[in-house]
């Protein structure tokens, strides 16, 4: 074999070895949220950087701002109410099974554990009954604030980003 071929080949081995679903670009660069506001784990994030209370009110407008605070507080009476509820059937749920022994051994003791307990489970189901809403509400109302704010003209950014498209490498240009 002569050696002014191997080049070649080795070039168009490299070539057709590679994805052929490259022409839009990576999940790494499409996940990447270089310029997109977030709410995760409690906290906001403009691309990878935290922003504090006064920073999203700087960012946002007014109305924007209004609906993910709103939001906020939702989400945080929710959370308190399903964390209170779930406190409060546990220990109603202790008391029933409880007075079902007791009731085994004393009838009367047993039903009026059973009479005390039922109150608490009771308000333990409806603190989580509202308090789930509220949470799932919350969320909500801070996804469409976010959403809206990466959806208006003010939060576009035109980004050159150079990777492998179908036909080799290429630029790709998102705006």
């Amino acid at each position: 074999m002569d050696m002014k071929w191997f080049p070649i080949i080795v070039f168009a081995l490299v070539c057709f070895s590679t994805n052929l679903n490259a022409q839009t670009p990576d999940k790494e660069f499409l996940n990447g949220n270089e310029s997109k506001l977030y709410y995760e784990k409690g906290q906001f994030y403009l691309g990878d950087y935290k922003i504090s209370e006064t920073g999203l009110k700087n960012l946002l407008p007014i109305d924007l701002y209004q609906q993910a605070s709103e939001g906020l507080q939702k989400r945080k009476k929710g959370k308190r109410l399903i964390v209170a509820g779930s406190i409060l059937a546990g220990i109603g749920t202790i008391g029933y099974i409880t007075s079902g022994v007791l009731a085994y051994e004393d009838l009367y003791v047993g039903s009026l554990t059973l009479l005390s307990s039922m109150p608490v489970y009771l308000s333990g189901v409806a603190c989580l009954g509202v308090g789930i809403p509220f949470y799932c509400i919350g969320g909500s109302n801070i996804d469409k604030a976010c959403e809206k704010y990466n959806n208006s003209s003010f939060a576009k950014d035109v980004t050159f980003s150079f990777g492998t498209t179908r036909n080799g490498t290429g630029i790709f240009i998102n705006f």
